[in-house]
């Protein structure tokens, strides 16, 4: 991956930011996992994140820590799912 595809941030940062998506992704007994896409100088960026699970829970240090945001483009998928029959 070349050094320009990647942006760095803090996760606070990336959380006050407006997201084009913000979707979960898993849990465990302490955290919630999230990926977020931006727009930073019409660039979309990606990047999975952890949050406390609860307010009882210390993250200030994940918060202030920097993360990679990595370019990431739009794309189109056909997706086959299950449905009850009619």
């Amino acid at each position: 991956m070349s050094e320009s595809n990647v942006l760095t941030r803090t996760a606070d940062q990336l959380l006050e930011m407006d997201h084009l998506e913000f979707k979960y992704i898993d849990h465990g007994r302490w955290d919630v996992t999230y990926q977020v896409v931006v727009e930073i100088d019409g660039k979309f960026y990606q990047r999975y994140f952890r949050v406390a699970a609860t307010e009882s829970q210390d993250v200030d240090a994940y918060l202030e820590r920097k993360v990679d945001l990595v370019e990431v483009e739009q794309v189109e998928e056909v997706v086959k799912v299950w449905k009850k029959k009619s």
